[in-house]
């Protein structure tokens, strides 16, 4: 018997029959396979298969005064809209690995996200304590009962799958998404960031092409592009921003791209340390070092010292910068050390510098 295989992977039959079988529980499915092996299909469903469920698309359960439709069975606890709209929904039947307690937030042209959470009780009860804050992505994960937060923005959340759409992580993935020659679901890109340009690795689902009408000329047709990444985000290659557009990763340049962009994140302040991991196994790691604030003026210190072990001395100690010791602390412990002795940390009491140096006060622990 002749096949073919499709590029997607889906066998085509040059020859089938339709036949009738009987599920575990009973219930009968009409389904199409190969003639030669009708006994080895009915004798599966009969076996291995309880129950089949084709996904129907209604709209959600609730009373709020928005439901959007979905093939889940889903009940919307709480909802209030705008120019956009926050809803608390129950999925009662979520996919496995897939959390049923979700608090969606549409906002239109802005950062739209679902954020899950433990139990329907903390979904309402976040709802309720912050549903009119404009930056609940930063308010929902101080929030007891948080679990995780996802961007969509123009991508739709998998609770809104309808019909047969197939599912890809956290999205639904409407057809048509994938036929971009470039632009291929699965394929990784270098993007940088419209306004800090700052290199970032995504993964592509999928992209659009919208055609207009010119204003002025209705015969001038224009293609504008719409490429969705998988953090929710989107590249608009028409807003003016194309002198960095994505590219493909090349080989062994994923971990180069993502040590630039971590490194300017540790410039910016965003980050304090950032590590790379080499194709042979080391690794490199990068940290912010702060500068001492250790006392380091010439005068008299007030001491409080304490030992390994619990001792407490207390003093005072005449202290001159040296090379070998630039501040008091460390002047300290180097004075300790040279008579076996272990220091915990170190308290500046109080002091009395000479004149044009500093006063300082504070508990420098030994590193």
């Amino acid at each position: 018997m002749e096949e073919k295989i499709k590029q997607e992977g889906r066998v085509v039959f040059t020859s089938w029959t339709n036949i009738e079988a009987k599920t575990g529980e009973g219930q009968i499915v009409s389904l199409s396979c190969r003639p030669d092996e009708i006994k080895e299909v009915k004798e599966f469903f009969r076996s291995k298969v309880c129950n089949v469920m084709s996904p129907e698309t209604s709209k959600v359960k609730g009373k709020g005064g928005f439901h959007q439709y979905t093939r889940y069975d889903i009940y919307q606890h709480r909802y209030a809209g705008g120019s956009g709209y926050i809803e608390v929904l129950e999925i009662k039947n979520p996919p496995e690995n897939s959390c049923g307690f979700i608090i969606n937030e549409y906002k239109p042209y802005d950062r739209s996200f679902f954020t899950e959470w433990n139990k329907i009780e903390d979904a309402i009860t976040a709802f309720d304590s912050c549903w009119g804050s404009c930056a609940n992505d930063e308010v929902f994960p101080k929030t007891d009962g948080f679990k995780r937060l996802v961007y969509c923005n123009e991508l739709t959340p998998w609770f809104y799958a309808v019909g047969e759409e197939e599912i890809i992580g956290d999205y639904s993935f409407p057809q048509g998404l994938q036929d971009d020659p470039v632009y291929r679901v699965g394929k990784k890109f270098v993007v940088y960031a419209r306004i800090d340009q700052i290199p970032k690795i995504k993964t592509c689902m999928g992209a659009r092409v919208f055609l207009s009408k010119g204003v002025d000329n209705p015969h001038q047709i224009s293609h504008r592009r719409f490429v969705y990444w998988d953090d929710g985000s989107m590249y608009d290659g028409s807003c003016g921003y194309d002198k960095h557009p994505p590219r493909p990763i090349k080989e062994n340049e994923e971990w180069i791209t993502k040590a630039i962009g971590d490194f300017y994140q540790l410039l910016s302040g965003k980050k304090t340390s950032f590590s790379v991991k080499f194709t042979n196994g080391d690794e490199f790691v990068g940290k912010i070092k702060p500068v001492s604030k250790s006392p380091c003026a010439e005068g008299r210190y007030d001491l409080k010292v304490t030992i390994k072990g619990g001792e407490v001395l207390e003093g005072y100690v005449d202290f001159k910068p040296k090379p070998e010791a630039s501040d008091i602390v460390k002047a300290v412990m180097v004075n300790y050390e040279k008579k076996g002795i272990e220091v915990e940390k170190v308290e500046v009491v109080g002091s009395k510098v000479a004149h044009g140096g500093k006063k300082w006060a504070g508990v420098y622990y030994q590193p």
